[in-house]
């Protein structure tokens, strides 16, 4: 009886562990299915407020910009990369205009506690790496440390916006495919 209860633990262990394990190709796309949703989150570490919240920002910021931005939380990728990750999740879902390239990825890993910002050639000089750093460091990891994954994205999507909002930087993003 114990080897049998041993066994059917580890097989719950085994299919938990590898349910909540992501490819590029398992997360889901909520901008295909309605162009206003900017996060997804499959295993719901968001509320709902939290994500109306951040879609309405990022909503502004398409509008008034044509900036694309993604926001992606999943629990883990395995053995993964994710700075190499999270470039392939940008490339495949191809997010930004291709005029401008001007999109912008947050990706949370939540088992390797880390979250990383990958920007389109066209926004890498409004944000670049230090800035990308910035809100990581200021915005992302206080609210972390307290366990308010809401906090950490509605303060990280209103940076973005903020910055990418700036009238010298609109110029810059702005794409004529905006409207498509």
């Amino acid at each position: 009886m114990k080897k049998l209860l041993s066994l059917l633990a580890l097989i719950i262990v085994t299919l938990t562990v590898n349910a909540a394990t992501y490819t590029i190709n398992d997360i889901p796309n909520v901008h295909l299915k309605d162009k206003y949703q900017f996060v997804s989150d499959p295993d719901g570490y968001m509320s709902t407020d939290a994500k109306r919240e951040v879609n309405h920002h990022l909503r502004s910021l398409m509008d008034s910009t044509s900036a694309e931005v993604a926001i992606v939380l999943v629990e883990s990728i395995g053995n993964e990369d994710m700075d190499l990750f999270a470039q392939r999740l940008f490339d495949s879902w191809k997010i930004g205009k291709a005029d401008k390239d001007n999109g912008l990825l947050l990706l949370f890993v939540m088992d390797q506690r880390r979250a990383r910002i990958h920007t389109g050639y066209g926004l890498e000089g409004i944000i670049p790496d230090i800035t990308a750093k910035n809100i990581i460091n200021y915005d992302i990891v206080p609210h972390m440390k307290e366990g308010d994954i809401d906090g950490a994205i509605i303060e990280a999507s209103k940076s973005i916006c903020e910055i990418c909002k700036d009238p010298d930087a609109v110029g810059e993003i702005w794409s004529d495919q905006a409207n498509d």
